[in-house]
């Protein structure tokens, strides 16, 4: 089984935490890169507005009202 990074997670309360988490992200630009591109996409494929969120929520509209 082959895994793909498609972000990164960072604890928010945790300062010392998202303070390594940053330093990483603006030490390692070439790999930021890949990551940030495979986000994209994961983004566009998955919670594109008018091509997936939108027809999603109006046929759960529409089923909910039969």
């Amino acid at each position: 089984m082959s895994l793909k990074m498609v972000g990164m997670v960072c604890p928010f309360l945790y300062t010392e935490e998202r303070s390594a988490c940053v330093n990483w992200v603006l030490s390692h630009p070439e790999d930021m890169m890949s990551i940030r591109q495979q986000v994209r996409q994961t983004i566009q494929q998955n919670f594109d507005l008018t091509r997936v969120c939108l027809p999603k929520q109006l046929e759960r509209l529409v089923d909910s009202t039969l």
